[in-house]
């Protein structure tokens, strides 16, 4: 029922199993699921505190606490919570993704590059962590190496937006304009109606003096985003 967006028969069922089972953590953490998926707060935020109640270690409510100050952009306070999951299971892939994400956000890349390897180790077809490594490397100007990583994190979400946009970033700053046209056009394709994809490629398409098609693109970032000064300009 979850998987298919029944969240008010899912609801139901949680809410009978809790009557033959009161306090069973089993059944408290489906209903955080249940809770969080159909957006009722009041139930996720009550279930949540039962269970840190019983357990301050309960790796659904950490990590549920945990997602919420990271929403919150408390990366500091996110990563406390997605650490004390990791007292409970230290190989929790979402906890670890937690840590490493919060730590990349707080600029603390030595702690994100060595939480995003550590995911690779167990699980190399986990592409966000592929991503976030990029992220670091273009930090630090490896654009080579950033450019590397977002390729690889590509070619396991080719449909992914955001690895499109950064793969045509790197491959733009390293000279290679025609994969960042490409990449750029593809993450287009994949969200036509969104202003920044059109933006960095008409930037691009500008620069080399492509002026129809920069013109075109610039036409589609107003379009989509008026606020967008530069495209006006």
């Amino acid at each position: 029922n979850l998987s298919a967006g029944n969240y008010k028969e899912a609801s139901s069922i949680c809410s009978a199993l809790n009557s033959k089972n009161p306090g069973n953590t089993d059944v408290m953490e489906l209903g955080v699921t249940v809770a969080t998926a159909s957006g009722n707060t009041k139930e996720k935020n009550r279930l949540v505190k039962s269970l840190l109640e019983k357990d301050q270690y309960n790796v659904t409510a950490n990590i549920s606490m945990a997602d919420d100050y990271f929403g919150k952009k408390n990366y500091k306070q996110s990563r406390l919570y997605y650490q004390k999951a990791l007292k409970r299971e230290p190989e929790n892939e979402d906890a670890l993704f937690g840590v490493g994400r919060a730590s990349y956000f707080l600029e603390d890349d030595s702690k994100a590059e060595e939480t995003f390897n550590t995911i690779l180790k167990k699980d190399p077809s986990y592409a966000p962590a592929y991503s976030y490594l990029g992220k670091i490397a273009a930090a630090a100007n490896k654009n080579k190496k950033a450019s590397d990583y977002a390729a690889k994190a590509l070619e396991l979400e080719p449909l992914n937006y955001d690895y499109n946009m950064d793969y045509g970033l790197y491959e733009s700053s390293l000279g290679h304009y025609e994969n960042a046209f490409a990449a750029w056009s593809k993450a287009i394709e994949l969200q036509p109606d969104y202003f920044l994809a059109y933006a960095y490629r008409g930037g691009l398409y500008d620069q080399e003096e492509m002026l129809d098609q920069a013109l075109a693109d610039y036409r589609k970032v107003v379009k989509y985003n008026p606020a967008y000064y530069f495209a006006w300009e």
